[in-house]
């Protein structure tokens, strides 16, 4: 893994004159002054770069100038134009997360405006880069002796996942036995010619089988990883072929054909547990963006963007009306914005939405019943008749309110409410589903007052904990733009404990606190909670987790600390049913099994170590080096010391 040295900001002149860029400069994240006699004509683009020459050198017939001091962020970062006068002309910060495009961090995707008139400042203006046209198929071959690997092997399988959210496209996979003396194929529909046939593809992962893009004769699946694979549902996964069982000793040819699409391109392949692992990186190509040129995800019209979007009052009381505010935008104008709504996963309903005052909308919804879970989402017009929703995905995106139900209890431990749909709890809680680290999407309202639409939730627990009424736990992950307290973009309802029978089931903050209390020894800050929950038997005390370990725990109890690798040690949780007895149908979490390792040397090759040591940071990089290092040294015995 390396950082690709490609770095660069484009301007566009959208006027009808030519611009004198003369002592203007790039401020804020990186910095860059324009020399004299710098000029964009109208309609035209400039380029300016890290490492012009760099850029130049895949680019030569492009306006490139630089190079621009500090880096970008794949993350997040502010960058401004001011004219010669350091008066501000454009500002613009971004994301990687959230409402903004995620694929555009770093990963062969550039983020890119989809209208040169829309306002810059709103995530939905932006895309990723679509950068299919230029990615092409390739074969993969690997072979070798399958091993004993230390983990379960009840499953007969062949296990596939992405290490990060990604894109890809997959066909003809193929595991051959014994390919140079007996060769059988063990996989069931590797065409894909049959769908998604024997395919399991779960958790985190998701899998439509499409026409081939580039040939119509052909089937492709097409998999999307909204985040990193895992040794236990967050996969695609299919059973070998007439039963066949992995041997030990024996050879195996595992191939496959894939495409790039977006995003990770580092593809996990393996044989149950985690025989014949290989890590491979798919070709992403050399040329990304369109540095210079329209941009590829341009649109003549993409119509309002919006921003202020909120209902009061936030938690109504029964057959109390809400109004719901927005304001809508667009340079051609707004002439219509429109309310929808549908109350416990009914029939949608809308009402017109008049303007009020500054570009803002507003419309009221009717008073309902106490505890009645309302969805709702705006559509706007603009004068040429383009129709745009926010937030973005309409009916898909998850912004509630609940009518009071009595379950916040004031002036003790403050409130969190995690509001969700019927139907998404019931999927969340599913016991097929409850091992998948999808996010479902959900509202949480922070003591009934400050609203956060459109968050994501997962379960939090060990295989055991996660169908548990009484553990089972709820990660929250925040829009980026919007942090919890104005700093964490994930929390954590911790749900278990009680195990010392001391002080309840949250007894884990007493050491907490004692740990912060000392001083001179890292410790995490946690907070004690009243969780309302999407179901009423999750409802009661719980453990708020704020900075777990990671990035901004390592960086606030080490110089530069979110700069290394934290790993997590690992036990090895696995189910031992299906829903129906077969091994071609869903695994159930319970009854499960559960293998464990010490920290030890596990040999040279970092497959050994992946599933029992998962990195919890850094994940781009998948450098397992520190961790082979430390368990080396602690199998150490006697002089080597």
């Amino acid at each position: 893994y390396r950082d690709s040295p490609e770095s660069w900001i484009e301007l566009y002149n959208r006027s009808s004159n030519t611009v004198d860029l003369s002592g203007w400069e790039l401020d804020k994240g990186i910095h860059f002054t324009f020399p004299q006699g710098t000029t964009v004509t109208a309609g035209s683009y400039l380029v300016v770069a890290g490492d012009a020459n760099y850029l130049r050198s895949f680019y030569p017939n492009i306006s490139v100038i630089g190079n621009f001091t500090n880096k970008l962020s794949h993350h997040s970062d502010l960058i401004a134009l001011k004219d010669a006068y350091k008066n501000p002309v454009n500002e613009v910060r971004y994301y990687d997360d959230g409402r903004w495009p995620g694929y555009a961090d770093g990963g062969g995707s550039s983020l890119e405006l989809r209208n040169p008139f829309a306002d810059n400042s709103q995530a939905e203006a932006w895309a990723a880069s679509d950068e299919s046209v230029r990615s092409q198929w390739q074969t993969y071959t690997y072979r070798g002796p399958a091993a004993a690997d230390g983990g379960p092997t009840l499953w007969k399988e062949f296990v596939l996942g992405l290490l990060n959210s990604g894109e890809v496209l997959l066909d003809d996979i193929s595991v051959i036995e014994s390919p140079d003396t007996a060769p059988r194929e063990l996989i069931q529909n590797g065409s894909f010619e049959s769908g998604a046939t024997a395919w399991r593809i779960i958790g985190n992962h998701h899998g439509e089988v499409i026409v081939d893009p580039d040939n119509p004769a052909n089937h492709v699946l097409h998999l999307i990883a909204t985040g990193p694979t895992e040794h236990m549902h967050n996969h695609a996964e299919t059973t070998l072929a007439a039963g066949a069982t992995i041997v030990n000793g024996r050879e195996y040819q595992i191939s496959f054909r894939a495409k790039w699409v977006a995003g990770s391109n580092q593809l996990h392949t393996r044989l149950y547990f985690n025989r014949l692992a290989k890590l491979t990186l798919l070709n992403v190509p050399t040329l990304n963006g369109t540095p210079g040129a329209r941009n590829s995800r341009y649109e003549a019209n993409i119509g309002p963007t919006f921003n202020d979007f909120h209902h009061q009052p936030i938690v109504p009381q029964a057959g109390e009306p809400v109004t719901v505010s927005v304001k809508a935008s667009d340079p051609d104008g707004v002439s219509t914005c429109t309310l929808w709504w549908s109350a416990n996963g009914g029939a949608w309903n809308n009402a017109p939405m008049p303007p009020t005052d500054r570009g803002q909308f507003a419309g009221t919804l009717p008073g309902y019943a106490a505890a009645t879970v309302v969805q709702f989402y705006c559509e706007a017009t603009d004068d040429l008749g383009a129709k745009s929703t926010f937030p973005a995905r309409g009916r898909n995106s998850r912004a509630l309110y609940k009518v009071s139900d009595g379950q916040a209890v004031p002036g003790k431990a403050q409130n969190i409410r995690l509001i969700m749909t019927a139907a998404d709890a019931a999927v969340l809680h599913a016991t097929t589903n409850v091992m998948s680290n999808d996010s479902v999407g959900a509202t949480l309202v922070y003591d009934e007052q400050e609203v956060f639409y459109d968050v994501g939730v997962h379960l939090q627990s060990s295989e055991r904990g996660r169908a548990d009424a009484s553990r089972v736990g709820f990660t929250i992950e925040f829009h980026p733009d919007q942090l919890f307290r104005g700093v964490h973009g994930t929390i954590t309802i911790d749900r278990s404990g009680g195990y010392s029978g001391i002080g309840g089931d949250q007894d884990e903050i007493v050491l907490k606190h004692a740990i912060n209390h000392a001083g001179g020894m890292p410790g995490m800050y946690d907070d004690l909670v009243r969780f309302i929950a999407p179901l009423n038997q999750h409802t009661g005390p719980g453990l708020l987790l704020m900075a777990k370990y990671g990035d901004e725990f390592l960086d606030t109890q080490y110089l530069n600390g979110g700069d290394g690798q934290e790993f997590k040690l690992e036990l090895i949780y696995y189910p031992l049913t299906t829903t129906d007895g077969s091994p071609q149908s869903l695994k159930l979490p319970q009854p499960d099994d559960v293998i464990g390792t010490d920290i030890q040397d596990r040999g040279n090759e970092q497959e050994a170590y992946r599933w029992n040591f998962l990195i919890e940071n850094n994940r781009d990089a998948d450098d397992y080096r520190p961790m082979m290092s430390l368990a080396k040294a602690f199998s150490l015995s006697g002089s080597t010391l």
